[in-house]
């Protein structure tokens, strides 16, 4: 078991990091990686916006959260798709009460489906709203 980082920046590495711990440390659970960020600490205090500043123009992390996803292979759960006529998706297979959020902006879709993602993988009830500070409409 690795040591659980508790400064913010680290943990926010840990997590964007995570589809390729799955990759190396095959042996491992999902859920063990997602502890093993730290993100269980801090989960209320990060948000989709840190999350997706943190992710803007670093393309090879977002395309890793884009493989993962695809991978899943699941017809359930959460997922982070596109580009599709311009736009990228996330959203819950199973929830039929929740539309996608959909938007131009990759790092701001994958952001949504890494905050769910990881709550949801955690156990937490995950409700997926758009931040008016990342889409300009009122929430």
């Amino acid at each position: 078991m690795q040591a659980v980082p508790r400064d913010r920046a680290a943990i926010l590495e840990a997590i964007y990091a995570l589809p390729v711990g799955l990759r190396l440390r095959g042996g491992v659970t999902l859920l063990q990686l997602v502890r093993e960020t730290g993100y269980a600490h801090q989960h209320e205090e990060i948000g989709v916006e840190e999350i997706r500043s943190g992710i803007a123009g670093r393309e090879a992390i977002i395309a890793l959260w884009l493989e993962y996803s695809g991978d899943k292979g699941a017809n359930w759960g959460w997922f982070f798709q596109g580009p599709y006529q311009g736009l990228y998706l996330t959203g819950s297979r199973t929830r039929s009460l929740e539309g996608p959020i959909n938007t131009p902006d990759a790092a701001e879709a994958c952001a949504y489906f890494i905050k769910a993602e990881l709550d949801s993988i955690l156990g937490w009830e995950v409700r997926l709203v758009p931040e008016p500070a990342l889409t300009g409409r009122p929430g």
